[in-house]
């Protein structure tokens, strides 16, 4: 026990630097980092927001794999869908229902994708992302499969429809110019940027810069991009309100199985 839990504390303190580690404690966010070297591919990090959501303290986190918040009511074609990502080293997005530690279920729409290492391109780590669902019903035209799988009215999932888009980014001659925000996962939401989710999707994140950003960081995550290379960069944004704040930001590349960038998380 002592030698597992010595690597989970490797995988993720050796990996991170102090300042991040701080910075991903802090997030309100509901995510998980997982490490898939270690056998039973387990949590090595669990942020506040993830612990919240589901009743659970750090130390029944750690150590374990996501099957402990699934249940009976769980469907097994979802956790299939999300081994077989794992399998294959690609990022998945699907709706699938959990449980609490109390038992107590809930929908939530899960997103994963890889994490690939700096020094030789392999995966390190996959960041699940759950962003709870308040009752699965129809609206306007889209609604729930019988798989768990959001549905648009062509029938497609949902996940089709966010990397399909994201398909026609990459294969474009001007990827860096065009690399558009497909979706919100981490502080761009009303509370933390003032923006709403119609004035985020579809734009190129420089509508985040300001007259004081450091224009050779901007150059540094365009060249990333350019180069298909992770990035981690301290740079200067700004709210709708026009304020300013220091944004730790991280870009990595999501690969299919064939090696080919789909999309870009950050």
């Amino acid at each position: 026990m002592e030698s597992r839990l010595g690597l989970i504390e490797q995988s993720f303190n050796l990996r991170y630097s102090l300042y991040v580690r701080e910075v991903l404690d802090e997030l309100p966010d509901s995510f998980t980092i997982t490490d898939p070297c270690i056998s039973g591919h387990p949590i090595v990090f669990a942020s506040c927001g993830f612990l919240k959501m589901f009743g659970y303290s750090s130390d029944d986190v750690i150590g374990k794999n996501g099957r402990t918040f699934q249940g009976p009511q769980t469907n097994r074609r979802s956790v299939m869908a999300i081994r077989e990502a794992i399998r294959e080293e690609r990022s998945i997005q699907i709706t699938i229902l959990n449980y609490r530690k109390d038992g107590t279920p809930f929908w939530m729409l899960f997103h994963m994708c890889p994490v690939f290492g700096k020094e030789d391109g392999r995966v390190i780590h996959f960041v699940g992302v759950q962003v709870p669902i308040q009752r699965k019903q129809r609206r306007s035209g889209c609604g729930f499969g019988r798989n768990g799988v959001n549905l648009c009215e062509d029938g497609s999932g949902f996940r089709e429809t966010v990397l399909g888009s994201c398909r026609r980014e990459v294969c474009s001659d001007s990827v860096v110019e065009s690399n558009r925000v497909l979706a919100m996962d981490f502080g761009l939401g009303s509370d933390d940027r003032g923006y709403a989710r119609h004035e985020v999707l579809g734009h190129n994140c420089r509508f985040l810069s300001g007259v004081d950003t450091d224009i050779s960081t901007i150059f540094q995550i365009k060249e990333s991009i350019q180069r298909e290379q992770t990035c981690t960069v301290r740079i200067l944004n700004y709210r709708k309100d026009k304020s300013s704040f220091w944004n730790l930001l991280h870009i990595s590349p999501v690969r299919s199985a064939s090696g080919k960038v789909m999309l870009f998380t950050c």
